[in-house]
């Protein structure tokens, strides 16, 4: 089955699993454009005129129909999903009025060479080869996240309401994310192990002291969900620097992550370009890779850059 025959069985008979009163809903189709790059697929609901949130991505629906799961089931749980989203009044009204949100406006970390259309829609700063964006994040509780892409447009009509500086609004956004999101870290051989049941807070942890092995640390977020981010967070580079004691390197192993290796001379920095490549090649979803790169960071200038 390919996509146009799916969303045809969805404007035929979606609405079958729906309540009664969505019967005169109007049923359409988007492509929603994620990171790298990305479109993905997706329905949108609309009763009483009103367009409902959330838009329910089919990719990953039509890729289980094809890998032999009944099309009943796929359109009971995309029904009962959109009636979950629909109970959620988060996302029934947006409210972009500045000072109402400001609290909630986030950074987000993304690769440069593959979001050439992002850069053209939405503002962003740029480090080494990564490109900074912002994100409103209109829901977080216990059932998920839900953040909506801060646009040009949108910018543009808060500065002609107000003075917003560039600068501050970056500063603003960091604070809120180190704020909703701190920065949680781990060794690589406790995380491969099990041998911890969670991440720990960047402030308490205490690197390992062993001589055999080259220390590998795995940075993210609480929510281990766009944790590179937490790179931009200040102090952070320096702390990790002198919790180590010299130099690193910082591999971006996805959008939700980066590993940090201690660099002494038993590291090979081409090989870990290579390993770098070949770990987004062969194991990372296209939408969540952040780089190709290697980066490394020199204690005494307090720099990071490119390999």
């Amino acid at each position: 089955m390919i996509i146009e025959e799916f969303k045809l069985i969805l404007m035929n008979e979606i609405k079958e699993y729906l309540p009664e009163s969505y019967k005169e809903a109007n049923i359409s189709f988007n492509k929603t454009l994620k990171n790298n790059n990305i479109e993905l697929d997706t329905i949108v609901i609309a009763n009483n005129k009103q367009q409902i949130i959330p838009n329910i991505y089919l990719n990953t629906y039509l890729f289980e129909i094809n890998e032999g799961r009944a099309i009943d089931e796929i359109l009971k749980d995309i029904a009962r999903l959109y009636l979950d989203g629909t109970r959620d009044n988060t996302f029934e009204e947006f409210d972009t009025e500045f000072d109402k949100i400001k609290n909630q406006i986030v950074v987000r970390m993304v690769g440069k060479e593959n979001n050439q259309k992002l850069m053209e829609r939405a503002p962003f700063r740029e480090e080494n080869d990564l490109l900074v964006t912002y994100r409103w994040i209109a829901k977080k509780d216990e059932n998920g996240l839900g953040s909506i892409l801060i646009t040009n447009t949108l910018l543009e009509k808060w500065k002609k309401e107000r003075e917003i500086d560039s600068n501050d609004f970056y500063e603003m956004a960091l604070k809120n994310t180190e704020r909703l999101f701190p920065a949680y870290v781990t060794s690589m051989e406790d995380l491969l192990l099990g041998l911890i049941p969670d991440m720990i807070e960047f402030e308490e942890f205490v690197p390992h002291k062993k001589s055999d092995t080259i220390p590998m640390y795995v940075i993210t977020n609480k929510d281990k969900m766009n944790g590179a981010t937490t790179i931009l967070y200040p102090g952070i580079l320096e702390k990790m620097a002198d919790k180590l004691n010299g130099n690193y390197f910082i591999l971006p192993s996805s959008i939700h992550e980066v590993i940090v290796v201690a660099d002494d001379e038993k590291v090979d920095k081409e090989q870990l370009k290579c390993m770098v490549k070949q770990v987004n090649s062969d194991m990372v979803e296209a939408e969540e890779i952040l780089s190709n790169s290697v980066y490394t960071y020199d204690r005494d200038k307090k720099e990071i850059k490119k390999v």
